[in-house]
């Protein structure tokens, strides 16, 4: 009886051995393994403002971009000289990624890779506020706010009850 219980012993400090060893550990104490962080591929890069240089066509900037979404706006606020932008996928990663929409333009530009993103916010007539951003889209660059606390973005149209439009 006594070297059953010897066998068994042994048997069950083989087995913790064994589930140490092979990875068991991973369950118990070991940390979880980081995630891989995503960061969005640069498509193309804008100036702010127009760049006209005679004989040459015009290249619009952002501020023509912005002038067009919100054509009725008084204040148009470009933040930053020069923009990066991205695709629609990729910028809707990022936002899922954060999973938040509490300081939200604060933590976008905190994502690896974004800190070069238009990201901002819209101001309406009535007192409301949007969140939104610029991405390459199929026929240029397209607006897009952050609807609700889902965070899905939804493509903006020229609108005249935009009061102001701020982008960082």
């Amino acid at each position: 009886m006594k070297r059953n219980v010897k066998n068994f012993g042994l048997l069950v400090m083989i087995f913790v051995i064994v589930a140490i060893l092979s990875g068991g550990c991973r369950c118990i104490t070991c940390p979880p393994s980081s995630q891989q962080q995503f960061e969005p591929q640069i498509l193309e890069e804008i100036w702010y403002c127009t760049i006209e240089v005679p004989g040459m066509p015009k290249i619009p900037g952002m501020i023509d971009y912005m002038r067009d979404i919100a054509p009725c706006a008084n204040y148009r606020w470009p933040a930053k000289e020069w923009y990066q932008l991205t695709s629609l996928t990729d910028t809707q990663k990022v936002l899922d990624n954060i999973g938040s929409t509490v300081g939200l333009i604060s933590a976008f530009h905190s994502q690896p890779g974004c800190d070069g993103l238009p990201f901002g916010y819209v101001k309406y007539s009535n007192g409301v506020e949007d969140y939104v951003t610029a991405v390459v889209g199929s026929s240029g660059i397209e607006f897009y706010k952050v609807l609700g606390p889902s965070g899905n973005l939804v493509k903006m149209y020229p609108n005249c009850w935009i009061e102001e439009i701020v982008l960082y």
